[in-house]
């Protein structure tokens, strides 16, 4: 079959559940309205508060990646023991937008969201937006974006959200991954958190685009580093490089790409024993921690986002 027709076998993908055709066609819908809305009015998305609940465990399981080690051909893989989950555990519920978290609040041990409580958390949400984000609040044009949940989607929710004129993003059922506050959002945080990671820091090819593109718009080189180290970090490219790039698009470059260097750079036999002895010696050790103590400093991607709680 492989070699004759050219046809593999494979597994099926495991779905939430198998929508119906109806269900389908009102996914497609409601998926076209936002696009066209999103398309109309491009700062759309910037009024967009996104809100849903996950379960924070008391311990997070150690995922494979997590677990894996640096082994040589001749040596066993490594074990790790089967454990069960935390039984200890919390509900959080967070709202955030394009700038970060607008307003989180976890719910008592052993109690889950219901509508009288999704209620409270709506009032505090209102308050928290009057706070952190005035210009929404003066101009009441804030949309609210959450899943299909049954608290969510209960009358007297309902009745609340008309009567303080507060706008909802249309949700269509069974697709959680349009409110991603847990599949993308949270998850990928925790994750984060839980390696050690920076924010994401671009390519430099990619910072100098950005620096090439403000100076042509006549901004001060200490306004772009200014703009820089708030998008991403401090640490992603000094004043001075920001000043050197600036005189080079100044005078004529149009290239962001490094020259051409003959070779490449050679490692010595004494940067590889040490690295062999960092790898025996904490099998765990990942390559960016390699690269920092041996090599050159990396910045591994990650979410731009924090849970910063």
């Amino acid at each position: 079959m492989k070699d004759i027709l050219g046809v593999r076998r494979f597994n099926a993908v495991l779905v939430p559940k198998d929508l119906t055709f109806d269900q389908k066609n009102a996914r497609k819908e409601t998926a076209s309205l936002n696009l066209e809305a999103t398309t109309d009015d491009p700062e759309l998305l910037k009024r967009d508060i996104t809100g849903d609940e996950t379960w924070i465990y008391g311990f997070d399981l150690e995922t494979t990646q997590q677990a894996s080690e640096w082994r040589f051909k001749n040596e066993p893989r490594p074990k790790k023991a089967r454990k069960a989950p935390s039984k200890v555990k919390v509900m959080l519920t967070v709202f955030f937008d394009y700038q970060g978290i607008v307003h989180h609040e976890f719910q008592q041990q052993g109690s889950t969201i219901t509508a009288d409580s999704y209620l409270g958390v709506l009032r505090r949400l209102k308050e928290a937006i009057r706070q952190t984000r005035p210009e929404l609040w003066r101009s009441k044009s804030w949309i609210l974006h959450h899943d299909n949940a049954p608290a969510h989607t209960a009358l007297k929710i309902s009745k609340f959200l008309q009567d303080h004129s507060t706008s909802v993003f249309p949700q269509p059922s069974y697709i959680p991954y349009l409110a991603p506050a847990t599949s993308s959002f949270l998850e990928s945080s925790k994750k984060t958190v839980s390696d050690g990671a920076s924010p994401r820091v671009p390519a430099s090819c990619e910072l100098r685009s950005v620096i090439r593109f403000l100076a042509a718009k006549k901004n001060s080189a200490k306004g772009i580093h200014i703009e820089i180290c708030q998008v991403y970090e401090e640490e992603c490219m000094s004043s001075g490089m920001v000043r050197r790039w600036v005189r080079e698009f100044k005078n004529g470059r149009t290239d962001v790409h490094d020259e051409p260097r003959p070779g490449r750079p050679s490692v010595s036999d004494e940067t590889i024993a040490k690295v062999e002895a960092s790898m025996l010696e904490d099998r765990r050790v990942n390559v960016w921690k390699l690269c920092d103590l041996f090599l050159m400093p990396l910045k591994p991607p990650s979410t731009r986002f924090w849970v910063n709680i």
